[in-house]
């Protein structure tokens, strides 16, 4: 099992490394972020390039496609075999918040075509929601991503589960289910700002990751505002 970290975007380069530069002692990847839920933030890939220069090319970097026109997009593919970051994931990303223009011109399905046929040694992934039929699911594992972050693991079954283990070990998928966990030092934070369906307390977190093990490949785990419990719960997983 591996277990990665979803590190937040911070206005302090210092504080950014060295909490990279912690997790990177504890989790088997380095999960950034791009402006989530449409408020600006550091810029993913940039962060990335960073800290896999300084700190680790175990970074996992977001592409938000609905931020980019297709030559930016093109531009970027072309700019990755620069740096040694090993893992991108393309998602569409939500609407900005901000006063901005929503782009239409490449999908995240495109992204992981053109991408995989230019670049050798990267992985790219995409975003997989628990919540489609299996039909959709299928469909989506069929686009042979390297790996997936799944989404709503709350709403998914055991029958589920197993096909999804199925089908993604058959086509040599790594499956990350994706963990939001509210504590007493974040729960304002994510008051209506997380899907419930990704959302756990700290109980609960533990409980599903020992449930859950058995059919995936390894957990991302998010702890917005509580960096302190992120460290900790790292360690305990890392221990079993």
């Amino acid at each position: 099992m591996e277990i990665l970290a979803e590190l937040e975007p911070s206005k302090d380069p210092d504080e950014l490394i060295e909490r990279a530069r912690i997790l990177a002692g504890i989790y088997d990847w380095i999960d950034i972020p791009d402006s989530p839920l449409g408020i600006p933030s550091i810029n993913s890939l940039l962060a990335s390039c960073s800290l896999s220069i300084n700190v680790t090319n175990r970074i996992i970097s977001h592409i938000r496609l609905i931020d980019l026109n297709r030559i930016a997009f093109n531009s970027i593919i072309k700019t990755l075999a620069l740096v040694p970051l090993k893992r991108i994931v393309f998602l569409r990303g939500d609407p900005p918040r901000k006063n901005a223009s929503i782009i239409n011109d490449v999908d995240p399905e495109y992204a992981l075509s053109y991408a995989k046929t230019r670049i050798r040694d990267k992985e790219f992934g995409l975003l997989l929601s628990m919540r489609k039929s299996w039909n959709e699911i299928s469909e989506r594992l069929s686009l042979q991503p390297d790996f997936t972050l799944i989404l709503n693991i709350r709403s998914t079954n055991s029958n589920m589960l197993n096909m999804l283990r199925n089908e993604a070990k058959t086509r040599r998928i790594k499956t990350y289910a994706y963990i939001v966990i509210e504590t007493s030092r974040n729960s304002h934070l994510l008051r209506g700002s997380v899907n419930r369906l990704s959302l756990f307390n700290e109980k609960e977190a533990q409980d599903y990751i020992q449930k859950l093990s058995a059919f995936l490949d390894g957990f991302l785990i998010s702890v917005p505002g509580d960096f302190n419990y992120l460290v900790e719960l790292g360690r305990k997983l890392s221990r079993r």
